[in-house]
């Protein structure tokens, strides 16, 4: 992996920005990423849905008691 060969450092790795800058980042291509990110949207909505209606439940349950 390229970090481990830049890092340095025997107790505490590090990785200086100069190198840092160098590391090639490989992406999929841009459907991919925006399949990606459609689907973590739904599920972020998804919780967020859920804990709204979890917490409604709450609500419902207090009024009862």
């Amino acid at each position: 992996m390229q970090l481990e060969r830049i890092s340095s450092g025997s107790i505490l790795k590090s990785i200086r920005s100069s190198d840092l800058k160098k590391v090639k980042i490989i992406l999929p291509h841009r459907e991919i990423q925006d399949i990606i990110g459609n689907r973590l949207k739904e599920a972020v909505y998804a919780s967020f849905t859920i804990r709204k209606k979890i917490k409604e439940a709450d609500n419902a349950i207090l009024k009862l008691c």
